[in-house]
């Protein structure tokens, strides 16, 4: 749903139902960045959560890291 540019709330609303993770982000990467943790998805999630970024840009962000062994 934020793909097609609704805010949370539209997004929220029109899911009707529980989505897993959004109460949590906040969490997580405050908890990732006090052990620093890279946490590149979760980032992103909020980048499109905060109209920081759109979801294609996100993706684009993902694909363009460097490869590392993980």
């Amino acid at each position: 749903m934020l793909a097609k540019n609704q805010n949370v709330k539209q997004a929220l609303d029109s899911v009707g139902a529980t989505v897993e993770g959004l109460n949590a982000l906040e969490l997580v990467l405050s908890i990732a960045k006090k052990y620093q943790i890279e946490m590149p998805i979760c980032e992103q999630v909020k980048q499109v959560i905060d109209k920081k970024a759109t979801p294609s840009e996100a993706v684009n962000q993902l694909m363009s890291r460097s490869r590392i062994q993980e």
